[in-house]
């Protein structure tokens, strides 16, 4: 799945065609969208002791985003750019 369109659609309730909201008021906020695609989605997955965190002991999967969904427009989160990808701490693709 694209993961940046996940979270849009998560925080805004609308679908990525401009459908929407739907039940705005089960709207995430961006830190419970991506802790959905992270810390939960390995707790799901009974990964979570390996997976789901940036912290010593864990598998170091993470990326780089081209900016920062904090301070982006939540109708424009699908359009950040991944910038890298990192599996096992090892860059797969791109480069910082």
């Amino acid at each position: 799945p694209d993961v940046m369109k996940g979270i849009e659609c998560a925080v805004t309730r609308t679908s990525l065609d401009g459908y929407g909201p739907y039940l705005p008021e089960q709207a995430f906020s961006i830190r419970e969208a991506i802790d959905s695609f992270t810390v939960n989605g390995a707790y799901r997955s009974f990964e979570e002791k390996v997976k789901g965190k940036i912290e010593k002991g864990y598998l170091a999967d993470f990326v780089v985003l081209g900016s920062n969904p904090f301070e982006t427009d939540k109708s424009e989160l699908h359009n950040i750019k991944i910038k890298a990808v990192y599996l096992g701490g090892e860059c797969v693709y791109g480069g910082i």
